[in-house]
């Protein structure tokens, strides 16, 4: 928390003293029915789902949804305009700054214009190790008017590798790539996104293989849609480890190795470190995002896209997909809720013990913390370096 934060804190108890009674040091807030009936059942988005009610969490959420003074993070919960809550939220605020204050633009550099000039296209390539919010950032991204996908292809989570695994046929080279990927997006939108997964091993081969392309030309069914430039564009998104206990497949093998646990996503972690490193040396442009932010962030994470992006168009973190005409039947589509509707729903203090304003993890959830002394250094400077860039 920023200094001068204990002067804000006794403050803030004045505030809440005023608005609501001298019994302000923890105040319940009501839930919208919306919101409980969502929280009653699983929202799914790919890999993450809000914690169920058999858990602790969410009973904790839902039966006594409570603001400690001690960690006043109100805004991170949602507040309804023109409530008190709302009035105390603006009054924290102005006392110790807003930590969804207007980014420094000047920081993100924009890889695109608005409108993108008709023989430009965007390759738009995110970097989210597998089970990590990939499928989270992929719909945000397809909720852009501007944006065309895999997704007719009809396979599993509109993910490329798994076409050649349909047509028992192996990738051969960029050429080979983007003359399939032409025959399912629609060349006439200004952003081909490529989902993924993407890991080290991929990212070199595609630097090594679009190098050559650009050098061969781009394939056919795009010189006769007039493209003559493709850029490609990497958006890296890490997960605080805490966030973990919201993917069933990483609460599996916490239960049963947490060191182990945390040992893989360290390993993770400094590939996303050496990821950004290699781009960003080879001159690609680069934005970093947190899943933190994704969910519980939605305004900053859409400005910065949007800076970096401007071509990207409008963003709809409310937005779900709707059958044969975003996703199809093969595509097994894993998510039965919006972004905004997950963050909503899922409290990240008392799900993670994740605080959303210094995007770190505390308590038993930081997962890192059983790392060897060794480790630890290393996962703290890993983590401390993506803090730094997003």
């Amino acid at each position: 928390m920023r200094t001068g934060s204990a002067t804000a804190i006794v403050a803030l108890y004045h505030v809440f003293e005023k608005l609501v009674g001298a019994d302000a040091i923890s105040i319940s807030r009501k839930i919208s029915p919306e919101v409980k009936e969502q929280i009653k059942h699983d929202i799914c988005i790919g890999d993450l789902c809000t914690p169920d009610n058999k858990t602790r969490v969410s009973k904790a959420f839902l039966q006594q949804p409570t603001l400690y003074l001690e960690r006043p993070n109100l805004y991170s919960f949602g507040t309804k305009p023109g409530s008190h809550f709302q009035e105390m939220d603006d009054m924290f605020k102005e006392l110790i700054g807003s930590d969804d204050a207007a980014i420094d633009k000047d920081d993100i550099e924009a890889v695109c214009s608005d409108p993108l000039k008709e023989e430009d296209r965007i390759m738009l390539m995110p970097v989210v190790p597998q089970f990590h919010g990939s499928t989270a950032l992929e719909g945000v991204f397809m909720s852009s008017p501007k944006v065309t996908t895999l997704c007719k292809a009809d396979v599993w989570q509109c993910e490329a590798h798994f076409i050649y695994e349909a047509k028992g046929e192996n990738l051969k080279d960029a050429t080979d790539m983007l003359w399939e990927y032409s025959n399912l997006w629609n060349l006439s939108m200004p952003i081909f996104l490529d989902k993924g997964p993407r890991d080290l091993k991929k990212i070199y081969w595609e630097h090594a293989e679009l190098d050559k392309e650009r050098l061969a030309g781009l394939p056919n069914p795009m010189k006769w849609k007039g493209i003559s430039t493709l850029t490609f564009v990497y958006v890296l998104m890490w997960r605080p480890v805490c966030l973990s206990i919201l993917s069933h497949n990483a609460r599996n093998v916490i239960e049963a190795d947490p060191k182990g646990f945390a040992m893989s996503e360290l390993t993770l972690l400094e590939e996303m470190v050496e990821a950004h490193k290699y781009l960003s040396g080879k001159g690609y442009r680069l934005v970093v995002l947190s899943l933190g932010d994704l969910i519980w962030k939605p305004e900053r994470t859409q400005e910065r896209l949007q800076t970096f992006l401007p071509c990207l168009g409008d963003l709809d973190f409310d937005w779900t997909p709707t059958l044969f005409k975003d996703v199809w039947p093969g595509n097994k589509w894993k998510s039965n809720g919006s972004v905004k509707k997950y963050g909503e729903a899922t409290s990240p203090w008392d799900c993670c013990r994740y605080q959303i304003s210094e995007q770190k993890c505390y308590g038993e959830t930081d997962y890192f913390a059983k790392l060897d002394t060794l480790d630890q250094k290393r996962a703290y400077e890993a983590q401390d370096y993506m803090l730094m860039l997003s």
